[in-house]
């Protein structure tokens, strides 16, 4: 009986030495995990991709085209390309929820032609930052990847924007996009000269006395910070004036 329970726990150990070597090679996987939706744009509704989002600075007929692309994605069916005939901004967009100051790393594959090298060309950003990845400009020939480390602050999420162009630095030209990843960057190799951005943090609401959240605080302190900058420039414009009355 002895020499039964004996020759038991060796099968026992080695079952239970698997389970846990399996469950601790799968944290990294979960852990770093593509945080976007249809990365690959192999789903597509109505010309667009399912979970994006469009955003053209300029909306005028004729100057901005996108759309889904057959045989031309790097892996995959479809990939999508962005052709602007008119300086524009011109991105899709993605929000998704991230951990408060934790590094992420934002990667993308362009393929640019005719891109303008004067200006901001094929990127990976952020909505609401005036930085961007380092970019694909002119005539790549052929794929590129290029990426983007971010750091989130005390933000618990953020809308990843990838596109042609960019705030101030409209561009023209055509650009395929595809295999657009968002993971943690704790452990990842991150490609040298890779931009790092740091999110600008978000605004503090205004509370009542119980700390409870007024509506709309966010928008009447916009309000009151303008109203205080026109005061300011006005007063400015007066006492100007003033003097010049004065020494006339």
């Amino acid at each position: 009986h002895r020499n039964t329970r004996r020759s038991g726990f060796p099968f026992l150990r080695a079952a239970l030495c698997g389970t846990a070597l399996l469950w601790t090679a799968t944290l990294p996987v979960y852990a770093q995990r593509n945080l976007l939706f249809n990365p690959g744009f192999e789903k597509i509704r109505d010309g667009l991709p399912e979970g994006w989002k469009v955003y053209f600075y300029d909306k005028g007929a004729g100057v901005t085209t996108i759309q889904a692309v057959l045989r031309e994605a790097p892996e995959g069916t479809r990939c999508m390309r962005i052709i602007t005939h008119a300086p524009n901004d011109a991105r899709l967009l993605q929000t998704v929820s991230v951990r408060p100051n934790t590094r992420y790393l934002a990667t993308c594959l362009f393929k640019t032609e005719n891109v303008g090298v004067d200006h901001v060309g094929a990127v990976i950003g952020v909505t609401g930052q005036f930085a961007f990845s380092r970019g694909v400009t002119g005539n790549s020939n052929g794929w590129v990847e290029d990426a983007l480390l971010i750091d989130t602050s005390e933000n618990d999420s953020l809308t990843l924007s990838v596109g042609l162009g960019g705030y101030g630095s409209p561009n023209t030209g055509s650009v395929l996009i595809d295999r657009v990843t968002l993971r943690e960057a704790s452990g990842a190799e991150v490609p040298p000269g890779t931009v790092l951005i740091t999110l600008t943090p978000p605004e503090e609401p205004l509370k009542d006395m119980a700390g409870v959240e007024i509506p709309g605080s966010k928008f009447a302190m916009a309000l009151l910070g303008l109203f205080l900058i026109g005061n300011a420039v006005l007063a400015l414009v007066l006492t100007r004036a003033a003097g010049r009355k004065k020494k006339e």
